[in-house]
């Protein structure tokens, strides 16, 4: 069921009811007679009050924004909550009574006690619905009423309109420049003086001083009562949200967090309690010592290696020669061995007989003609397996047509012998 919503906005009060009396008190009106002639020096004077301004419009706009509609249906509404509450909580309360008649035992002891919990926060949240009820209602009648009670004694005030603004102004200049040349007790004085010139209707100053001192003098009460309205209004309005801003939930402010970084440790300040992680840097590793690199291999000038062992001439070897023995990887060679999965054969020593001559010199003519690679001496090493020797990286300009070597540096002799 929708509430019924009604009593209007708190700014149609203040700009229909309160709406002419703040004009008649502002400048653009009374106030502009009251503002020049309050501290002039033919006016009796003994006027404290200020003419009506920007103060006072500022207390005037914190009465804005009032919707007394919309605060009579959410008091309503808070009262729907409330009954529903209790409704919840005897409805809990009946289902805990009926429970020990059904379970009992550890198991039943527990949900008894949720049971109980649970009423307990029911019967909390009708109070707390409750009395926001009672404040939400209480703030809209006492706002309401005082401020179109306030209106409707506005409306009572008399006395504090002009009869002719633009007259009434002109004749306090031609005071200004009466009270310069005459002094102002014969102004005061029925007949002795005439603020007009010859042929217009005749301004007596001791009439226009009378009526301006008179007006003053009511304008003077009709702002001071309708400020102390004001404030008053201003005061019940206030007191009431205070005490309704009392009764809504305060939210807990959260922890101050502070957090201090260093390059070794953090640290993070809550609630005056320093916590610190520290150990954030490592040390520095150690750089790895470089491998040695083996040395590339002399690359040979001549055709041929020089034998050694023999007494014979170039080309002749004693069963190995020099550029016959393993290059070690590396950037010269620009080739990698797989690891061994056999101990090497060792060379069979060199022969410096007959026979061994004729195995020498076959062995050093091949020597020669493959750069030392097949070794030499008594038939050579058949049993060995197919060179494994594959370029690592490139032994060869990209130009250089030879960039497209297939990757396999050459075939073992041995197998050409097998084959």
């Amino acid at each position: 069921m929708e509430p019924v919503v009604g009593g209007g906005v708190s700014d149609a009060v203040i700009d229909g009811g309160l709406a002419g009396v703040r004009h008649a008190l502002s400048t653009r009106d009374g106030g502009a007679v009251f503002e020049r002639w309050r501290g002039h020096p033919a006016a009796g004077g003994g006027w404290r009050q200020e003419v009506w301004g920007p103060r006072d419009e500022r207390l005037l706009d914190d009465l804005r924004g009032t919707d007394f509609g919309a605060l009579e249906a959410a008091a309503e509404r808070l009262a729907a909550v409330a009954a529903a509450a209790e409704a919840v909580r005897d409805r809990a309360d009946g289902m805990r009574g009926r429970l020990s008649d059904t379970w009992g035992g550890r198991g039943g002891d527990l949900a008894a006690g949720r049971f109980d919990g649970f009423a307990r926060e029911a019967r909390g949240w009708q109070e707390k619905a409750v009395r926001l009820a009672a404040a939400v209602d209480g703030a809209r009648v006492a706002v309401s009423s005082a401020l179109r009670d306030w209106a409707e004694q506005a409306g009572t005030v008399r006395g504090i309109a002009v009869d002719h603004l633009p007259t009434r102004l002109t004749q306090i200049d031609r005071l200004d420049g009466a009270v310069r040349a005459n002094p102002v007790e014969s102004l005061r004085v029925h007949g002795a003086h005439a603020l007009n010139a010859p042929g217009e209707e005749p301004w007596s100053s001791a009439e226009v001083i009378e009526y301006l001192d008179a007006y003053c003098s009511r304008y003077e009460a009709a702002i001071a009562r309708f400020r102390r309205d004001l404030a008053a209004v201003h005061k019940t309005t206030t007191d009431t949200w205070d005490l309704f801003v009392q009764l809504l939930p305060q939210d807990t402010p959260e922890p101050a967090v502070s957090v201090t970084a260093r390059p070794e440790s953090v640290a993070v300040s809550v609630d005056g309690k320093q916590y610190v992680i520290d150990g954030l840097s490592q040390p520095k590793p150690e750089p790895t010592p470089a491998q040695p690199q083996p040395e590339p291999a002399a690359a040979q000038s001549t055709g041929a290696p020089v034998a050694s062992g023999h007494t014979g001439g170039p080309g002749v070897s004693s069963g190995h020669s020099a550029a016959g023995q393993e290059l070690g990887a590396g950037m010269a060679t620009g080739a990698e061995a797989p690891p061994a999965t056999e101990p090497q054969r060792q060379a069979p020593a060199a022969q410096s007989t007959g026979p061994g001559a004729s195995g020498g010199m076959m062995g050093g003519g091949m020597g020669g003609g493959m750069g030392g690679g097949a070794g030499g001496g008594g038939g050579g090493d058949t049993e060995r397996k197919s060179s494994q020797w594959r370029l690592v990286g490139s032994l060869f300009d990209d130009e250089d047509p030879a960039s497209r070597f297939d990757g396999i540096v050459g075939e073992d002799p041995a197998n050409r012998a097998r084959g």
